[in-house]
């Protein structure tokens, strides 16, 4: 029965595109055979141009070449958003995207249809690679935010499984994994490393030998760094391909690793990647780490050009394509709960369901100490609520202590910590 829904998902979602003049496998075809360095030309040209003639931010650089235009940041997009809003796609059909990101500051762009169905194509082309197809089954481990929630009849018609991160706990993990081995569907296992870490812990603490799941074809960790020993392990205890995905909620897919290598084979087809110096908006020295800095060549409704991830990595330019030998991420300190079990660090987004809330770090100071730094404007008014909120995962013997500031301070990299752990460096 299951094998006849997944073809009927699978036929259903290639003849929906067939009648729309096949856009999603144009798309596909082009991603597989374009991922070449220098990339074609062609796409950064026509982005440039648009770009800078229907934006008010854009305009000032049109004739320039990229090296020209200004690296921006997600503050940047933030406070000028209406400037990076394409005046020819005001009138037309767009697609919001939110992001709190790992630093909580919120940000709210748009997607032109043809940016939409390029993210799909890059989706398909980089899940191929542990042999998924349209239709098998997504378990899939995130914080669910309210705009990422979808109707029950909805996962159901996507055939997805979603698991809560912030409800990861060893009754749980054992649960979901009861649940892998009795479905005998196609499925893959998608999520943020940190709870495949926790996924792992248990299993070790378990003293768990190999797991037998079922047409379990792979497992994809996004969002987070995946350490080594993480991914070992679930190759060790799942006996399918594991591979980290790099990407962010604004742009897309930006790189992924192939199965048999911890290098991340970057999405040139899509986007033009540059590694900036730490300190300066100069190219990094070979071989060292620098800013990854991304140019979206798809997205025409919010161009985002030289846009600073805000992560940083190494880039390896001695293969062709070149590759990410290495992802540093966003470096947070793990928090504990005040009974000392560790809590996902994403429990700092629900910062984002406040309104009147740009920024927020929780420090923790001690077993039962804990503060929350917040870059509020006038509109917030809900302090005791936000206390309330953290307390339900940190514990109701939680001290929570509110301290609001104009900036979070930065690393010298220019990133933020979304969490700090001084209590555990003491």
């Amino acid at each position: 029965m299951y094998t006849l829904l997944n073809v009927l998902r699978r036929r259903s979602f290639w003849l929906k595109d067939r009648l729309l003049n096949n856009c999603i496998a144009t798309h596909l075809h082009h991603i597989q055979t374009t991922q070449q360095y220098p990339p074609n030309n062609t796409a950064l040209t026509a982005l440039l141009q648009q770009a800078c003639s229907n934006t008010a931010f854009y305009a000032p650089y049109i004739n320039k070449p990229l090296s020209a235009f200004p690296v921006i940041t997600k503050n940047t997009v933030r406070n000028q958003l209406s400037d990076f809003k394409a005046c020819n796609f005001v009138n037309k059909t767009l697609k919001t995207v939110k992001t709190s990101g790992s630093t909580g500051t919120p940000l709210q762009i748009t997607h032109n249809r043809k940016k939409v169905q390029r993210n799909t194509a890059d989706t398909l082309y980089y899940a191929r690679k542990i042999q998924y197809m349209v239709g098998d089954r997504l378990y899939y481990m995130r914080h669910w935010l309210d705009h990422y929630k979808k109707p029950a009849w909805a996962y159901k018609l996507q055939n997805i499984v979603p698991i809560e991160v912030l409800d990861l706990n060893d009754a749980h993990i054992a649960q979901r994994l009861t649940q892998l081995k009795n479905d005998p569907s196609p499925k893959i296992w998608q999520g943020y490393a940190s709870a495949f870490d926790m996924v792992v812990r248990y299993l070790d603490r378990t003293k768990a030998t190999p797991i037998q799941i079922p047409r379990l074809k792979g497992i994809i960790t996004m969002s987070e760094s995946l350490n080594p020993y993480t991914k070992q392990q679930l190759h060790y205890y799942f006996n399918v391909p594991v591979v980290a995905r790099y990407s962010n909620t604004e742009q897309g897919i930006i790189a992924q690793q192939a199965p048999n290598s911890n290098n991340y084979n970057i999405n040139w087809s899509s986007y033009y990647v540059e590694l900036l110096d730490v300190d300066t908006d100069t190219p990094a020295a070979p071989h060292t780490l620098g800013r990854i800095v991304i140019t979206d060549l798809y997205n025409y409704a919010t161009p985002l050009i030289r846009y600073d991830t805000g992560d940083i990595g190494t880039i390896d330019y001695s293969v062709n394509p070149p590759v990410f030998t290495h992802i540093e991420g966003r470096k947070t300190d793990v928090i504990y709960n005040t009974k000392g079990a560790l809590v996902s660090a994403f429990i700092i987004m629900n910062t984002f369901n406040y309104e009147g809330i740009l920024q927020s770090q929780l420090i923790q100071d001690g077993k039962t100490q804990y503060t929350l730094k917040l870059n509020v404007t006038k509109a917030f008014n809900q302090e005791a609520a936000i206390i309330n909120c953290f307390k339900g995962f940190l514990g109701n013997d939680a001290h929570i202590h509110v301290s609001y500031v104009n900036e979070i301070p930065v690393l010298a990299s220019g990133k933020r910590k979304a969490t700090v752990n001084n209590y555990m460096k003491a």
